[in-house]
């Protein structure tokens, strides 16, 4: 019984492994995964001592319960090329199979998770769990390619100890148990991509096709070029910032102009003199800096003051491009 649930929270987590095998630029992908997933599981009847056919259903909770209750339902990896950390998630997996307080086993669930601060980003999924007593393994796999593994634990709900167990089971059964489970993707999964979760939680997502669509959350970014000492931007680099509601890349480049460029003698066109990029892992804000090239350092040193100009794109978790174009005095 408990296995059935764990199996299905860990199917949730699993969903998270990872993208490449497969993929087109259509498909949402995850690699490098690893979520950590607290929630409850129904069953359609109650779980008994002997094994018999039943439907069970897992909803994550954003936080876990009892000993778990300081602990995140969260993911961290790679999503859609864009590294994510500790971002929530909302796991859900519908199932059917052989079940029982002893032992458990199901194939083929259907699930889906949901990157509630990454777009509203979806991956689908299916999970097959072989649990034994309150402790369940699992396999995922994505809807097109990909596959990972984790297990999850009933054992920290209070009744799931052994002499309530024994009891309930022998009795009336278990319709519900709260878990904690762990996932690692082995490698990359990739699901089509309607790509976004639509309605609340407990709605099915969109059906496959198309990109973006209804249900998407609009991302959205503030980026800014940090007014600073020349001799410090020549040290470190030009110091950047940028704030955002989902995860997002930064690609910058640092360019003179042609007329700053001609008088400190880079030649007569605009030039580029640094790069860098910018990681925002998580919803929030983050720092970084746009490193001067050797060249450009030498050029700069005497300089008394020069404007740069720091342009590129910002890519985040839905694909979406934000192009950049800032100017900041160095002095």
């Amino acid at each position: 019984m408990r296995p059935l649930l764990a199996a299905s929270v860990l199917a949730t987590t699993a969903l998270l492994a990872g993208p490449i095998a497969g993929a087109s630029a259509a498909d949402n992908t995850f690699e490098n995964a690893h979520c950590d997933v607290y929630g409850a599981a129904t069953f359609d009847k109650p779980l008994m001592s002997s094994p018999g056919a039943n439907t069970y259903h897992f909803l994550s909770n954003p936080k876990g319960s009892g000993p778990n209750s300081a602990k995140s339902t969260a993911c961290s990896g790679k999503l859609n090329g864009i590294t994510i950390k500790d971002v929530p998630v909302v796991a859900k997996v519908d199932g059917s199979g052989t079940l029982s307080c002893a032992s458990s086993n199901a194939q083929g669930a259907q699930g889906w998770l949901q990157f509630r601060d990454a777009g509203n980003t979806y991956l689908g999924f299916t999970l097959d769990i072989v649990g034994f007593g309150t402790e369940v393994a699992l396999m995922v796999h994505g809807q097109k390619s990909g596959s990972g593994h984790g297990e999850a634990t009933f054992r920290d709900d209070p009744n799931a100890s052994p002499p309530n167990a024994v009891a309930t089971c022998g009795d009336k059964g278990f319709r519900e148990l709260s878990f904690a489970a762990a996932f690692d993707g082995d490698s990359a999964l990739v699901s089509p991509a309607p790509a976004v979760f639509v309605g609340g939680p407990g709605t099915p997502p969109p059906p496959s096709g198309g990109g973006g669509g209804a249900g998407t959350t609009q991302t959205s970014y503030t980026f800014r070029a940090i007014a600073q000492k020349l001799k410090a931007a020549l040290k470190r680099g030009i110091g950047v910032s940028l704030r955002g509601n989902a995860p997002a890349k930064a690609t910058l480049k640092a360019q003179l102009d042609k007329a700053t460029a001609k008088r400190l003698g880079f030649g007569r066109k605009v030039v580029t003199v640094g790069r860098g990029t910018v990681q925002l892992t998580r919803a929030g804000s983050t720092t970084g800096f746009v490193k001067l090239t050797p060249a450009a350092k030498r050029k700069l040193k005497s300089a008394r003051s020069v404007k740069v100009r720091i342009v590129g794109t910002i890519v985040d978790v839905t694909r979406r491009s934000t192009p950049v174009d800032k100017t900041v005095l160095l002095r």
